[in-house]
């Protein structure tokens, strides 16, 4: 199993933005989902958890923020969080390669462009929007304001992205064609995936995600935003933690390691996942956050920095809303970590398929 040292990471979800804010919701802070109108009727609406990113201008020089789309600077603001303090020397940045990975991409920008197109035409639409709407903008605007020079890439899956881009990085790590990599994902809302989100399963009635109740649907879906930083395993003395992987699976997860590995699942509320989710667990307890940031393509990077920032500080949190599980799950109990056991993250996709990642020392 390939692995590589994250010597950096932060996010930018419903919890806030960095990593005491995703332990303020680990530990109970719990954010309210927005409602947001997806239709015609009034009553065609459905619970969102938007990304709160406060602060950016702090970390870079606003003026360059300006011809930036919303998704561009979530992705720039998660990539700066995690950069911050990185251990060891600087690494030069013609070998700092730059993975984004998203499921959908820059949503708003990408449906205000086509707006702008059909209402005006596209001798008016606007061409910062345009720019914008290209799913590799906000790569190279992470890149350009972090004056990087690597290799520089997008990578898009509609099941779990992360897993894909991480590959990659690993990838560029093993092959010297990276001494560090800043792989980011993001995805965000637009009323049109609430639309189509109404219409195909649905959404938590009550805006609460219940991520161990693998029969019936809770999905919230949420902005999604995080960023790790890569060294090569052997390389970094100084890290947060070692993560192994992805290996992907069809069915039931394979063996983990360690007898004792706690398992966290990226599952949000999505009912067409739950039947791979419960093969996939064989009987296991697991785990599970998704309620605090929401369902999304990339969600499972997000349970990941839950996971790192979890052996860290040597405490397993509770699942929320625990007590509303199926039949046969049984949550993991909050419980203290030592970085012997490590932590196992799984992603199972409705056809069955899945990937799992593993943290230790």
């Amino acid at each position: 199993m390939r692995r590589a040292a994250i010597v950096g990471m932060s996010q930018v979800s419903a919890a806030g933005a960095g990593l005491d804010a995703l332990r303020g919701a680990l530990a109970g802070a719990r954010a309210e989902p927005e409602w947001v109108a997806c239709g015609a009727d009034p009553a065609d609406r459905v619970p969102v958890l938007r990304a709160h990113a406060r602060g950016l201008e702090k970390l870079t020089d606003p003026r360059g923020l300006r011809r930036l789309d919303p998704f561009a600077q979530r992705v720039l603001h998660a990539s700066l969080l995690a950069l911050r303090g990185c251990p060891g020397e600087p690494v030069p940045p013609s070998r700092v390669g730059v993975l984004v990975a998203t499921g959908r991409g820059p949503l708003v920008t990408t449906f205000t462009f086509l707006d702008e197109t059909m209402d005006q035409r596209d001798g008016v639409a606007f061409p910062i929007t345009f720019a914008n709407s290209v799913n590799g903008a906000a790569a190279a605007a992470v890149s350009a304001t972090l004056g990087l020079q690597g290799p520089m890439l997008t990578v898009t899956a509609a099941f779990s992205p992360f897993s894909e881009a991480l590959d990659l990085a690993l990838d560029w790590l093993d092959h010297g064609d990276a001494d560090r990599v800043l792989l980011a994902t993001g995805d965000e809302f637009h009323p049109v995936l609430g639309y189509a989100l109404r219409r195909r399963g649905g959404c938590s009635p009550d805006g609460r995600i219940r991520a161990l109740d693998l029969a019936q649907c809770s999905r919230v879906p949420g902005e999604t935003f995080a960023a790790f930083v890569l060294d090569r395993a052997d390389r970094a003395a100084t890290r947060l933690a070692t993560l192994s992987g992805p290996v992907r699976f069809r069915g039931a997860l394979p063996a983990p390691d360690a007898e004792d590995s706690p398992l966290l699942l990226a599952a949000a509320g999505d009912s067409a996942e739950g039947a791979a989710y419960r093969t996939a667990l064989g009987g296991r307890p697991a785990g599970a956050h998704g309620a605090l940031w929401g369902w999304s393509p990339t969600a499972d990077a997000l349970q990941v920095v839950a996971a790192a920032v979890s052996l860290t500080d040597g405490w397993l949190p509770p699942t929320p809303d625990a007590q509303a599980c199926s039949a046969g799950i049984e949550p993991l109990p909050a419980r203290q970590l030592a970085w012997a056991s490590g932590v196992r993250c799984a992603a199972a996709a409705p056809d069955g398929a899945g990937v799992v990642v593993e943290l230790g020392r």
